[in-house]
């Protein structure tokens, strides 16, 4: 017997990571569309982040499929459980997928074939389905156009995601978009495919605990990398940040945040707007209302 082929065909192609925290109203779909896709050789790392509802058991009802393998953590967040998952994968790429996400029908095959083929790539960015009721919108990543990096639209060389460090931990907010600045700041190669990877789940769950999640993860990331950012991306940082801290009724920080907005981009009308707003509080609390439904 070839003891070095038998090996090999131990190590799946693609190794996918599915963190949970509390998700036992949807981690058997995210699971499912794992299970139903036709390529089958692929592992996957379900992570329990230290859930206390149910999920842990139906985490542990699929693991009769030697395919499938769970790691439990204390709650540390949705990056630290990504960054486990990773280090378990045998797999030389990787596919992290929300809990209460899917993977698009036939997704698995069409990714084997493109890191099958002749081009040397480091990264797929795939079309996203989202979903909310009854409503299914695609969209798709183009040259011309901007589709942000969600959990699940993206297969990344693990060597690439080991090499800038992974996720950083810290974040509770665009967790994805800090990973691949990174990323992009080596001589990487990608392409943007026409296929739906992801179907994204919209949630109406929100309010201020998340947003103040936002803000944290707006101002740490201009700092962290104040020398590589774009000036477009940090107008849009401090902007949004800006209008945060209004809805906060935090003007003097609104104010600070908006005049650094508007030393990238002066002539931004929006902007200068909400700066005047931030000298009018009546009117800036009628706009920006602090309350916001969790329903």
């Amino acid at each position: 017997m070839d003891t070095s082929e038998t090996k090999k065909s131990l190590v799946p192609k693609i190794s996918i990571v599915i963190p949970f925290f509390n998700s036992d109203l949807t981690l058997t779909r995210a699971v499912n569309s794992v299970l139903i896709q036709d390529f089958s050789d692929w592992e996957l790392i379900l992570v329990n982040d230290g859930s206390t509802d149910q999920s842990e058991s139906i985490a542990c009802s699929f693991l009769a499929d030697r395919r499938i393998s769970y790691v439990y953590q204390k709650n540390g967040g949705v990056s630290a459980a990504r960054n486990l998952g990773a280090s378990k994968a045998k797999g030389d790429w990787l596919l992290f997928l929300d809990s209460d996400d899917a993977l698009g029908p036939d997704i698995l095959e069409k990714m084997n074939e493109l890191v099958s083929g002749d081009g040397i790539q480091d990264y797929f960015h795939f079309g996203v389905c989202s979903i909310q009721g009854q409503e299914r919108i695609e969209r798709f990543p183009t040259d011309s156009g901007y589709l942000g990096k969600l959990a699940g639209s993206f297969l990344l060389k693990k060597s690439i995601f080991h090499q800038v460090g992974g996720y950083d931990e810290i974040l509770k907010f665009s967790e994805n978009t800090e990973l691949f600045h990174r990323i992009h700041l080596l001589p990487i190669k990608n392409i943007k495919v026409p296929y739906i990877s992801l179907e994204y789940y919209v949630s109406k769950q929100g309010g201020s605990k998340n947003i103040q999640n936002i803000l944290e993860s707006l101002i740490y990331i201009l700092k962290k990398h104040d020398d590589t950012l774009s000036s477009h991306v940090k107008y849009l940082y401090h902007q949004s940040a800006g209008v945060i801290y209004i809805r906060f009724d935090d003007l003097f920080s609104a104010r600070f945040h908006l005049k650094q907005a508007l030393k990238f981009k002066p002539w931004k009308l929006t902007a200068w707007a909400r700066l005047g707003l931030t000298f009018i509080p009546p009117l800036a609390r009628m706009i920006y209302k602090r309350d916001i439904s969790i329903a």
